[in-house]
């Protein structure tokens, strides 16, 4: 057998679905079919029940799936040790992004990156954060930016890069009714949110936990300027980067909510198990040094997209 049929049968696993475990694997359907196919032939046994709804696991393959992922990670082993003992860097690093590269300083790490270790390629996928999350905690990413607050659940290692501030705006024309609401008025009015896989939706709905008749209308987006523009439009509240509201309330696009702002962090998440890969270890290190260069943490006022 392959390692590439093993990664292949051990993502479609994962994914329950052959066209999204291509998708990940950037692969086409057929060849990741293909590998499934020489596996269960090899090892004489059916790995998947296919049906219209996707590829379940039997159970000969649940209990394979967990040899297949130890077979994986010793392989995975191999190659940091064989980098180790060669003192030279190379390989793909595959890397999740939110939707702004440029407020990730991204432009930067990449270019000293690619300087300092020129055998080192990245494969960029950008994505919501919960969605980078669970790509790297699934080992379909190798590194990811992401929003929130560091959860280790004992397959992770997060570091926090900067507290990014938040802040309530509203439309201009609500100025006067928010300037001296406290939070049950704030609640009874119309509210913008990003996706459920966005950790500010999931700050939103901490907020308006405690107020169950609070209105809430789902923008399906991630982008900030979208949501600032429905904002202005007099669609109803949001919560956004205090730095670019500020921007925009001077502007007399929006209003602010002058009460409170709150905190989030940005955080650079791998499994636990890669942490010592040297390229990752590198990489780390760099993007760790271009955050340090920048303005203190509790400062920060980065051009962070709604991710």
């Amino acid at each position: 057998m392959e390692i590439y049929q093993l990664r292949s049968f051990v993502t479609v696993a994962h994914q329950g679905n052959l066209s999204r475990a291509a998708e990940k694997l950037f692969l086409s359907q057929p060849a990741v079919s293909a590998h499934i196919k020489a596996l269960e032939e090899e090892l004489g046994v059916d790995l998947f029940e296919r049906s219209s709804k996707g590829m379940r696991l039997t159970a000969m393959g649940e209990t394979l799936v967990a040899s297949a992922e130890k077979t994986l990670a010793a392989a995975r082993e191999m190659l940091t040790q064989a980098r180790q003992l060669t003192g030279e860097l190379s390989g793909t690093i595959r890397l999740g992004t939110m939707s702004d590269p440029f407020s990730l300083r991204l432009g930067e790490v990449l270019g000293r990156f690619s300087s300092d270790y020129p055998k080192v390629g990245f494969q960029i996928r950008g994505g919501i954060g919960g969605d980078v999350l669970d790509a790297v905690r699934a080992d379909d990413l190798d590194v990811g930016y992401v929003l929130g607050k560091a959860e280790p659940d004992g397959v992770l290692v997060f570091h926090q890069l900067a507290e990014i501030r938040l802040c309530i705006a509203a439309p201009a024309a609500w100025k006067e009714k928010i300037a001296n609401a406290d939070w049950p008025q704030l609640a009874a009015l119309p509210w913008l949110a990003t996706p459920p896989r966005c950790a500010f939706h999931g700050i939103v709905n901490d907020l308006l936990k405690d107020y169950p008749g609070a209105t809430m209308h789902l923008v399906e987006a991630d982008q900030e300027a979208t949501l600032k523009g429905l904002v202005a439009s007099g669609a109803g509240l949001a919560l956004l980067r205090e730095d670019k509201a500020l921007i925009s309330e001077a502007a007399g696009e929006i209003c602010l909510w002058k009460k409170n702002t709150y905190c989030t962090d940005l955080l650079f998440v791998c499994r636990k198990e890669r942490s010592q890969d040297p390229a990752l270890q590198a990489l780390l290190g760099l993007v760790q040094q271009v955050w340090k260069a920048a303005e203190p943490a509790s400062a920060v006022r980065t051009s962070l997209q709604l991710s």
